[in-house]
């Protein structure tokens, strides 16, 4: 009895050195990939990469060194990382068969960095909803709205659909409606609104300004006032300043 417990000895403590190198490895490991994901995203910050192409690439980067570091831990311990390899393979084809949706979300994903349809910080506006874009990941991008709800959108469905993209150029234009009562002079009321949005700050003057009548309301001849401003760039603009200014 004693022979066969001293027999099982070194390889007991093979195991144990190989299971402590395992950790080391895997501490060591988690530590340097957190350090070269925020190089890279550093990096990338210096050569002015846009934001959601540097959070995609810090995604992919970590998910890919992780991957390694499993396999390295496992070649530690001593099991045949050809098998390993094998079986996540196949594991990897079924997963891609049962997830060809958020596939194609990925895609998705990759297809609005490229193109740049839209960037982190700009203000789009969906069929899911409006608001402020906060991270465009693998397969989801999240938009923060006006009311501070979280929008979780797929990919798949952005890259396929129309988006409103309201604050990637300098200049907006602003349609407002102001009514005046039908006891009013139409045409000083017209000409008092053009005077005073001429004088608001950051209104384009090489831009006409336009008065008209829109409609007739109940109680209020309604005048529509269209204009052209210009808007620090990459920031929304909901005319708030200007209206309070022509009222």
């Amino acid at each position: 009895m004693t022979e066969t417990i001293q027999s099982f000895i070194p390889d007991l403590q093979a195991f144990a050195i190989n299971l402590i190198a395992a950790i080391l490895i895997y501490v060591v490991g988690r530590r340097v990939i957190t350090i070269l994901c925020r190089m890279a995203d550093r990096f990338l910050e210096r050569k002015n990469v846009d934001a959601g192409v540097r959070g995609f690439v810090k995604e992919t980067l970590k998910i890919v060194l992780n991957l390694f570091l499993i396999l390295a831990v496992i070649a530690q311990l001593g099991f045949s990382t050809a098998s390993i390899v094998t079986i996540l393979g196949a594991a990897g084809l079924a997963i891609v068969m049962s997830l060809q949706g958020s596939l194609a979300n990925v895609a998705g994903g990759i297809l609005i960095l490229i193109t740049k349809q839209f960037r982190v910080d700009d203000f789009i506006s969906t069929a899911y909803g409006d608001g402020k874009v906060t991270e465009i990941g693998l397969v989801y991008t999240k938009v923060t709205t006006p009311d501070n709800r979280v929008l979780t959108i797929p990919n798949g469905e952005l890259s396929n659909s129309a988006v409103t993209d309201a604050t990637v150029n300098d200049m907006r234009r602003l349609d407002m409606e102001i009514g005046i009562s039908y006891e009013s002079d139409l045409t000083r009321g017209k000409e008092l609104i053009a005077e005073i949005f001429q004088d608001c700050p950051g209104r384009v003057e090489e831009k006409e300004i336009d008065v008209h009548v829109s409609r007739l309301a109940d109680s209020a001849v309604m005048l529509e006032l269209c204009g052209d401003a210009e808007v620090p760039r990459r920031q929304v603009v909901y005319g708030g300043e200007h209206q309070t200014s022509v009222r």
